[in-house]
Formats: C-alpha cells, sequence, structure tokens
C-alpha cells in the first residue's frame, strides 16, 4: 500500500488509492440500502415508486403504502385549490389532525375564499367569510388580519396588476400549509420530515467541512451528489533522477511528475480530470 504523503507542515493528503481500499471493508447489506431509499419514497409522497419498490425489493414501508397516496392526493388538491376534498382526505387518515390544529383548517379554508374572490364569485365569497371563517376569528381574534388581506382584494378590478400580484403572493401559504400537515402526519407514523438518505449527504458535506478547517489533512471530497464526483487531493512529488542510461536518452526534456509514484498518463485512466490544478476525481 502507498504511504500518505506528508508535508513540511505536517499536514497528510490522503492517498486515493489508500482511501477507495478501505471502503472494501465496509460492509453494506442490501436491505439496508433499500431501506434507505423506500423511506426516501415515502417521505417525499412518491407513491408509484413506493408500490413498485416494495413489490420488487419486497421491503416493508415506513407507514402504509396507502397514506403515501394519499397524502399525495393532499399535495396535489392543496396546490390546486381543491380545499374541501384535501379536508376530506385529512379527515379520512385521522380526524383529530385538523380537530387539534384548528390553524390549519382555517388556513384552508381562507385559500378557499381565496379561489372565490380570484373567480369573481365575491356574494359567495362573502357569505363564505361569515359562515366558515368567521367562527375561528372570534375564537382567536389575531386571525381577523388574515381575513382583511384576502377581502382587500375585492378592490381590485385586475388581478393580474402588480399590486394584486403582489397581494395574492402574500395571502398564498400553500407550501408553508401542506408542510405542516405533512409533517403531523408523518409524525403520526413516528417518520422524520427529513429523510434518512438527507440526512447522511448532510453529515457527509458537514463532516468533510469539519475535517478540512480543523485538521491538517486533505480529504476526498464529495462534490456533486447528482453524478457521483469525488474530488481528492494529490501531493505532487518530482522523480528523483537516476544515474543510469536513461539520464542521457531524457536530457533535455522536462522534468516529470508522478502523482502517488504513478505517471499522470496512468492516474487519468483511473480518476477523470477535471482541471489542471492538484485536484482529480474518482
Amino acid at each position: 500500500m502507498i504511504e500518505d504523503p506528508v508535508d513540511e507542515n505536517c499536514h497528510v493528503y490522503l492517498n486515493a488509492k489508500n482511501w477507495l481500499k478501505e471502503f472494501e471493508h465496509t460492509k453494506i447489506h442490501e436491505n439496508d440500502l433499500n431501506e434507505v431509499l423506500m423511506n426516501f419514497f415515502c417521505v417525499h409522497r412518491m407513491y408509484d415508486v413506493a408500490s413498485e419498490f416494495q413489490k420488487e425489493a419486497r421491503v416493508k414501508p415506513d407507514m402504509p403504502i396507502d397514506t403515501v397516496k394519499i397524502r399525495y392526493l393532499i399535495q396535489s388538491e392543496i396546490m390546486n385549490n381543491k380545499i374541501e376534498e384535501a379536508i376530506e382526505h385529512i379527515n379520512n387518515l385521522d380526524k383529530g389532525i385538523l380537530k387539534k390544529h384548528k390553524d390549519l383548517v382555517f388556513f384552508l379554508k381562507k385559500q378557499q375564499l381565496l379561489k372565490l374572490i380570484l373567480n369573481n364569485n365575491i356574494n359567495e365569497a362573502i357569505l363564505y367569510s361569515q359562515q366558515e371563517l368567521a367562527p375561528y376569528v372570534n375564537e382567536k381574534p389575531s386571525l381577523i388580519s388574515e381575513i382583511d388581506d384576502v377581502m382587500m382584494l375585492m378592490a381590485y378590478q385586475d388581478f393580474n396588476s402588480e399590486e394584486a400580484k403582489k397581494l395574492i403572493q402574500k395571502i398564498e401559504k400553500k407550501k408553508n400549509t401542506l408542510k405542516r400537515i405533512d409533517d403531523i402526519i408523518l409524525s403520526y407514523y413516528n417518520v422524520d420530515s427529513e429523510s434518512t438518505l438527507e440526512y447522511i449527504v448532510k453529515n457527509i458535506f458537514f463532516t468533510q467541512n469539519v475535517l478540512s478547517s480543523k485538521y491538517p489533512c486533505s480529504i476526498p471530497k464529495l462534490k456533486n451528489l447528482k453524478t457521483g464526483y469525488i474530488e481528492y487531493y494529490e501531493k505532487q512529488k518530482k522523480r528523483k533522477k537516476k544515474k543510469s542510461s536513461r539520464k542521457s536518452r531524457h536530457k533535455g526534456k522536462s522534468k516529470e511528475k508522478i502523482f502517488d509514484d504513478k505517471t499522470g498518463e496512468d492516474t487519468v485512466k483511473d480518476f477523470e480530470a477535471t482541471n489542471e490544478d492538484d485536484y482529480r476525481s474518482v
């Protein structure tokens, strides 16, 4: 095994071959990988993928597969202003969700009020606000400002004007409401809202940064998650001259440089070069 080079400042430059060699002794079970993938599919409401993966890999999802589908439907309905359908699906999962979190019902119904106004159903919007939203305001007066913002839209004849668009953007909180609902459903099944895969990736980047900034070593770094691009530092060494006939044959040529006792040509074969710096990719 090639030794990891150390410079005059006692900085260690990990040899790429040695680093990759260590992974040969790391045991990763296929079932563990499948569970990580299934967790990712479930957390991100990827019902079709999770359903097929369950059949092929025979791995148990973190929650009933139908729940993943319902969460996907809730997402679609909220984003498309189908609020009544979304409320129905949430109640089908667990009626306690909206009973316990009444403010969520208010924000969902506020989206319905916004939809009525944008469709110019003004009379229906006024009636809806009195019947559906007023009870929540009476219970929690601080919500009155939320209603006022929506009702202000009635003053605009053109909802495509810049001022109207800004107000609509301020009113709409679809993503925030959706995330809160989804997090509540996930917690019901003891599933973290951040998938295991995302946690692992964040931990990798965090560890790389800590090692690079606090310790005197240059480690291989994952740079691009999509391509699997890994960057590692190669300490360049000058090859010592040999007193032989080769010296005369190569006289006049530029001095050769090697990477970890290998020629540049061999290194490129093993690792794809990215630029002319001292970094290469694995």
